[in-house]
């Protein structure tokens, strides 16, 4: 993905109007569209996936899935156009705003007539779909709209609801946020519930398919990513502190810190069912210092289960400290 922003070129005078600046500011929006898919094969245990935000422009030496500077594109892109605005109306307050803090960004872009609400919970327009990103100028300068409001055009449509693997979205515009695979995957901290992992599914970082079905959003998703960007998931799983850090230092996957990423790739693990993954994954509930990745570990063995996965099981329950991951391993066993 290459910004449509350039920082000299965005075609504002002292005498633009609001229209020419709406204009300028679409040009400046940093847009998400047309990407290859990021469907990333491993090679022996399976298939995972990183979501749109996380996996671009890897570099082929570390196999890593990253897009970095994203926020810093949006923030210069977003300055571009407040400071356009502070040449034009001499004394306006301007303030770029991107990532800083909690604001009601989606509600305030509808107002603008940037798009509308989609059933997903996303803001939608009919040249982008979903694949944008916002970024907010707070100014006390006024100007008149130059559209008229966006009509709701997702209609009788429900694919983003009927094929959310959770269930987390409902009529009404709603998402139960605690069962979205993005909430798991990056904003929980603690244990993913037992319900949900087999529905996580071999997503490890987030998960676009309530976009990716969305008809607004065209091919976009369409396309299989090369295999050079695929990440190899025992090679995720043996990551320590330093390594995950260097792996991940200008990308959103550092979000979910190595403990983290290391669970939800257990748990990708597990839902593969490939006998192959257990030496791995034993290896993990043998020696992995967090505990959450060890129980986590322990899951997904009973998942694969087989001679390999009991016995590994019955080795760490005999010297596992932590309660938690003993009674992971304990649920486990009763189901192989």
């Amino acid at each position: 993905m290459a910004p449509e922003w350039q920082p000299r070129s965005n075609g504002l005078s002292r005498g633009s109007t609001a229209a020419q600046i709406r204009s300028a500011h679409s040009r400046c929006a940093i847009q998400i569209r047309r990407q290859p898919g990021l469907s990333v094969r491993s090679a022996g245990v399976g298939e995972c996936k990183f979501n749109r935000l996380a996996c671009r422009d890897a570099r082929p030496d570390r196999r890593v899935c990253a897009r970095p500077g994203l926020s810093r594109l949006r923030t210069e892109a977003a300055r571009a156009v407040a400071e356009t605005i502070a040449e034009i109306r001499p004394g306006a307050i301007t303030r770029a705003y991107v990532d800083t803090g909690p604001v009601f960004e989606r509600e305030w872009a509808a107002e603008a007539r940037v798009g509308w609400f989609g059933k997903n919970t996303m803001l939608l327009n009919r040249d982008h779909g979903s694949y944008f990103f916002l970024a907010e100028i707070f100014t006390d300068a006024e100007f008149e709209p130059t559209r008229e409001p966006y009509r709701e055009h997702c209609g009788t449509c429900r694919r983003c609801l009927d094929l959310c693997p959770t269930g987390a979205l409902h009529d009404g515009y709603v998402m139960e946020s605690r069962l979205c695979i993005s909430y798991q995957t990056i904003e929980n901290r603690g244990a993913i519930p037992v319900e949900l992992r087999p529905k996580l599914g071999n997503w490890i970082f987030g998960c676009d398919i309530c976009n990716e079905v969305c008809p607004w959003n065209g091919d976009a998703g369409s396309h299989v990513a090369a295999d050079a960007l695929a990440p190899f998931l025992p090679d995720l799983l043996t990551l320590d502190d330093a390594a995950f850090s260097l792996r991940f230092t200008k990308s959103a996957v550092k979000r979910t810190k190595r403990r983290g990423l290391l669970r939800n790739v257990a748990v990708a693990l597990g839902n593969t069912r490939n006998p192959e993954a257990v030496p791995m994954l034993a290896r993990s509930l043998e020696s992995e210092k967090e505990p959450l990745v060890r129980a986590h570990a322990a899951w997904a063995l009973g998942q694969i289960g087989g001679i390999g996965a009991r016995r590994a099981l019955e080795a760490a329950r005999a010297r596992e400290s932590d309660d938690r991951v003993r009674e992971e391993i304990r649920a486990a066993q009763e189901i192989i």
